[in-house]
């Protein structure tokens, strides 16, 4: 049949080697983990000391910085266009983020989980939709 009826297999096999555990996933040494989990008043006391994170504030950061970079080309005296061009970048990302910001960022903690989760990707998703576009 087509050649293949030469084909048979070998008398002494060679065994099959391996130097796999049997299991790959578990560790040859069990480490004592330094992890803990925190229980309520802990992470209430974690969450009072870290602060409230100001999306707004950190978007206003970033224009800052955006500022920053184009006075420094136009000190630099790298002429229109290069100062043009930085600028239509800082805009292509900067305003599709304000756009995100004021759609997903003001209700942060006001609603379900879940409803917030697939509100910030129907935001991120018109973000970069923005942003490329």
């Amino acid at each position: 049949m087509l050649g293949f009826s030469r084909l048979r297999e070998p008398q002494n096999p060679r065994p099959q080697e391996t130097n796999m555990p049997a299991d790959p996933w578990l560790d040859s040494e069990q480490c004592a983990s330094d992890f803990s989990p925190l229980d309520r008043q802990q992470a209430q006391a974690l969450q009072a000391e870290q602060g409230v994170l100001c999306l707004i504030c950190a978007w206003g950061w970033q224009g800052a910085l955006a500022a920053v970079l184009l006075l420094g080309l136009y000190g630099w005296g790298l002429g229109w266009s290069v100062w043009c061009s930085a600028l239509v970048g800082v805009l292509a990302a900067w305003l599709p983020q304000a756009l995100f910001l004021l759609g997903a960022g003001r209700k942060i903690g006001q609603m379900a989980a879940a409803a917030w989760l697939v509100q910030l990707f129907c935001w991120e998703a018109v973000k970069l939709v923005l942003a490329v576009y």
